[in-house]
């Protein structure tokens, strides 16, 4: 499992690498960097297989893996948020307003 994270997560940084952003309206005059949260779903099919359309009504299956830290984020924001809870379509900022102030395990 540790080496099919590590291959998703290169997956995705190199797939990121690739694309173009537009500085989001919440970015102040002077901030040295930015942070956001985009998702990243991956499915795994045989070779030729089609991805099949969901009907209405229909889910999909999560199999949520463990939080990983991010080794980059200085803010410690994202760490505790429920990234797999976001929508799939689209590019999210951090709010930084909401915190738990416990851990969810207690």
């Amino acid at each position: 499992m540790a080496r099919l994270r590590k291959d998703f997560s290169q997956a995705s940084i190199d797939a990121a690498k690739k694309w173009t952003f537009n500085v989001p309206a919440s970015a102040k005059p002077g901030d040295s960097h930015w942070d956001v949260q985009i998702p990243v779903n991956f499915s795994v099919l045989a070779k030729g297989e089609k991805q099949p359309e969901l009907e209405y009504g229909q889910w999909e299956p999560y199999v949520p893996g463990p939080l990983q830290p991010i080794p980059w984020e200085q803010d410690h924001v994202a760490d505790g948020n429920n990234a797999d809870a976001i929508p799939g379509d689209g590019v999210f900022t951090p709010d930084k307003r909401f915190a738990l102030l416990t851990p969810l395990s207690d």
